[in-house]
Formats: structure tokens, C-alpha cells, sequence
């Protein structure tokens, strides 16, 4: 049954301009292989030293993910603010933006920051930073 997860983590590795040629881009590059082995779409946001995770998969396929990326190094403080089961998929893919690119929502980020945001506000907020800078995105998921 397709569900969809929200999470927020602290980063652990270097999110600074640049960053995308050392463990940032390996992590970026072990979750889109892995998006596209689960046939997982949504997207991954950095922004202000977190990342923002959503995730539309098998229940089963994001359950094995978290598990993965909980034992990640790179990664702390990891928080699912969402699991649950939707009708149909928001997203055709998974993408990868740098949320200091073009995000406009300050409200947001600082209950991010503060460890106050919802799964809305993550959601709103991948969404914003999705449409105005997407670095990368996997081919679009097709079911057959």
C-alpha cells in the first residue's frame, strides 16, 4: 500500500556551497539510487543545517529507508513527523534541492530550526523549494 513519510534530521556533513563534491553528494547520490531501487518520489531539502525528507513509496520500502538512514552517521536528531497511507502520489519523481536557494518562507525554516515544524510545513516547504531550484531529479517514476 503507498504511504507517504515526512522527515526532519540534522546534518552532520558540510551543507556550505561546494559541499555537493564531498559526503553531501555521496549521501544525495546513495538516496536517489535507492529512491529509484524503492521506486520512492518526493524530495530531499537542505536548509539552515537540516534536511527535509519527503518521501511516497510502499510502506514496506520506506520502513527499510528509515531504518537505513537512522543508522547513518551523517545524519542526527532524525524525526518522522508522517507515515501514513495516501491515495495517490504528489510527486512523479525524486528531487534534491538546496533550500537556500530562493526560499522565501522564514517562518517555516525557523520551526525547523527550533524543532517546532509539522509535517505540513516540511511538506510546504519542500514543495516551495522543489518548484524554484531543483538541483536533481530521478526520471520520472511510470507504472505499468
Amino acid at each position: 500500500m503507498l504511504h507517504r513519510m515526512v522527515l526532519v534530521a540534522r546534518a552532520r556533513v558540510d551543507l556550505a556551497p561546494g559541499a555537493l563534491n564531498g559526503e553531501l553528494g555521496i549521501l544525495l547520490s546513495a538516496h536517489m539510487k535507492a529512491s529509484v531501487e524503492r521506486e520512492m518520489t518526493g524530495g530531499l531539502v537542505w536548509i539552515d543545517g537540516h534536511f527535509l525528507d519527503v518521501l511516497e513509496a510502499d510502506r514496506d520500502h520506506l520502513r527499510r529507508f528509515f531504518q537505513t538512514i537512522a543508522e547513518d552517521p551523517r545524519i542526527a536528531e532524525l524525526r518522522s513527523l508522517e507515515f501514513l497511507p495516501i491515495t495517490r502520489r504528489e510527486h512523479r519523481t525524486w528531487s534534491v534541492s538546496d533550500g537556500s536557494r530562493g526560499l522565501r518562507d522564514a517562518a517555516g525554516v525557523a520551526a525547523v530550526r527550533d524543532g517546532r515544524a509539522d509535517a505540513l510545513q516540511v511538506r510546504r516547504l519542500v514543495s516551495q523549494c522543489l518548484r524554484s531550484a531543483t538541483l536533481a531529479a530521478t526520471p520520472p517514476l511510470v507504472a505499468a
